[in-house]
């Protein structure tokens, strides 16, 4: 599978054993036996489960009428359809190295000790962005085992399981998103504009389900209400016998 960019040159291609970016200072390749899961979102930019690590590529310079021919990328290569990842945010390390250059320069030129405090201090906050940019937390949902998955970097750090009650995942309606909450310092944003593959949403759907109960609670609350309708209807019945066995009509009464 090839796919050119404006001026019909190549700009991604699928091999049977690689998938190649191609750039202008060169090319990307990726082994296809590495890669675990894939998808892209309606911003165009392709994140790629590349064994321990997410990469990502920002596809701007293509075709319109190409565009159908990533959502077949993004299927082929998620084509066992088990794993839903999510990175959550995400910054390459060379922008913390391009922004720790100026406190740096500023500590070098010197000046009195708020200067130099405060050009630590933000070279302290630089570094600190950079290690959190290099290992980035890894959401892993392998809805096929029923099990999740929180890696980092190149260590696994726990595994979860639906509906075990020791995680939370909530729905952020007004940023558009799922938030997976481990811990009080641990969470993971996962995006829910997926354009592909088209099971992604169904899976987080499914999961959001489990997760909050939402199913039994369903289940619960149409249980709780026939058992009031029941006992109402039961309440009512009795009501009736009752003023049927102890009072008497108008006619009744002329009779007598």
């Amino acid at each position: 599978m090839v796919i050119n960019n404006h001026f019909d040159k190549k700009y991604i291609e699928l091999t049977e054993d690689k998938l190649i970016f191609y750039r202008f200072f060169g090319k990307r390749n990726l082994e296809l036996k590495k890669i675990r899961a894939a998808y892209m979102d309606d911003n165009y930019i392709i994140r790629i489960l590349y064994g321990k690590k997410v990469k990502q590529y920002y596809i701007s310079n293509i075709k319109e009428g190409d565009k159908p021919s990533l959502g077949e990328l993004i299927e082929t290569l998620n084509k066992d359809e088990k794993l839903v990842f999510s990175s959550g945010q995400y910054y390459p390390p060379w922008i913390w190295v391009f922004y720790m250059v100026l406190p740096i320069e500023n500590l070098i030129e010197g000046g009195s000790i708020f200067h130099y405090i405060f050009w630590i201090f933000l070279l302290i906050v630089w570094i600190t962005l950079l290690i959190f940019g290099i290992y980035n937390k890894v959401f892993i949902y392998d809805y096929s085992n029923s099990s999740i998955r929180l890696e980092w970097n190149s260590k696994r750090i726990k595994e979860y399981f639906p509906n075990g009650g020791n995680y939370k995942l909530e729905y952020n309606a007004v940023d558009y998103r799922y938030v997976f909450r481990a811990a009080k310092r641990m969470s993971i944003i996962i995006p829910i504009n997926i354009m592909y593959p088209v099971y992604y949403g169904e899976k987080l759907i499914e999961l959001y389900n489990i997760s909050n109960n939402i199913e039994k609670k369903i289940e619960d609350d149409f249980t709780i209400k026939k058992n009031i309708n029941e006992s109402s209807a039961i309440m009512v019945y009795g009501k009736r016998k009752w003023i049927t066995n102890n009072t008497k009509s108008v006619d009744d009464e002329d009779i007598n």
